[in-house]
């Protein structure tokens, strides 16, 4: 689901907007959604790693598995740790689908 919102741009993010649509052969709207998901990553590691989010409330909110969260925190430098019973929850819900 989406959510419509209107804002200002400043200058040099509509740079940095223009230079990656051109440079990834996208329209800026979709350059924008892509740099906004790397910094709500940035944000979701932040807050784990000063253990202030669960790596299942930053997955959630993120809309991606644990398993994809885990990768996002490795390719960071963060350790993130999964209990046995959430790692066999995790594969139970996989076999479901």
């Amino acid at each position: 689901m989406m959510e419509n919102i209107t804002l200002e741009i400043p200058k040099n993010i509509g740079t940095i907007l223009k230079q990656r649509s051109k440079e990834e052969y996208i329209d800026e709207n979709t350059a924008l959604k892509q740099l906004l998901h790397m910094g709500a990553e940035e944000y979701m590691v932040e807050k784990y790693s000063k253990g202030e989010i669960s790596i299942e409330r930053a997955a959630e909110l993120l809309n991606i598995d644990i398993y994809k969260m885990q990768e996002i925190l490795e390719r960071h430098g963060v350790k993130a740790s999964i209990s046995y019973k959430h790692f066999v929850k995790g594969i139970e819900r996989a076999k479901r689908m």
